[in-house]
């Protein structure tokens, strides 16, 4: 039982890997096309998200994501464009976490430093959106569970609601909803401060440090 466990593991990090070649092959061939070329930065955007695919693992994710955008000089502007655009996807398996992760590496690799996403043209809400954040930026819309999860500086607004374990993982930084929260807020957060304008369904009981705020009142310190 054991060599079989192992022998499936060690298929399921092949596939991954061969996973990882093609898309990089696609890539390739994706970016010598004279299409591609002709397009502008948003819809260049658009099209390396059609090929990203999730793993299992965020931080690969988010690497694999750095390592597809990092080739294109894009600005905040294009990043508003492209956020605009996601509705079209929300049918693919893991949306919500495919567009928070690819977001999320979009935001820390702009040249950028003050970016605004739109998410209230789409109905499913992005997770994971600010993952490993450093950069200041604003979501016109909701979003869904662990907001700037493991962020280590700048700024989150949230120009509505969002959903469970806000700043999971939080080392510094700040992040304003504007809205309504759901639970676990603030789990295993480390630094950094939350504030919360709306209402909400709970503060994490498992908090190592920081500051939470309801509604201009601190309840975590």
């Amino acid at each position: 039982m054991r060599e079989n466990f192992s022998l499936m593991k060690r298929k399921k990090l092949n596939f991954e890997e061969i996973d990882k070649k093609i898309q990089k092959r696609i890539l390739e061939e994706t970016l010598l096309s004279e299409n591609f070329r002709n397009l502008s930065n948003a819809q260049k955007i658009e099209e390396i998200f059609k090929i990203y695919k999730l793993s299992k693992n965020y931080l690969d994710d988010y690497d694999n994501a750095i390592e597809l955008i990092r080739r294109i000089n894009y600005s905040s502007q294009d990043i508003t464009e492209f956020s605009k655009a996601l509705f079209k996807y929300q049918n693919e398996w893991n949306f919500e976490e495919k567009s928070g992760i690819f977001l999320s590496a979009l935001i820390n690799n702009c040249i950028d430093d003050e970016i605004t996403i739109v998410t209230k043209n789409i109905d499913k809400k992005l997770k994971l959106v600010g993952f490993k954040n450093e950069k200041n930026f604003v979501v016109d819309g909701d979003v869904g569970d662990s907001l700037g999860l493991g962020m280590s500086g700048g700024s989150i607004v949230i120009n509505g609601n969002a959903g469970d374990y806000i700043g999971w993982y939080m080392k510094d930084g700040c992040i304003f909803i504007n809205g309504n929260a759901g639970k676990a807020i603030g789990f295993e957060m480390s630094g950094g401060s939350i504030y919360i304008r709306g209402k909400y369904i709970s503060i994490s009981s498992n908090i190592k440090n920081g500051k939470i705020y309801v509604k201009n009142n601190l309840v975590f310190l």
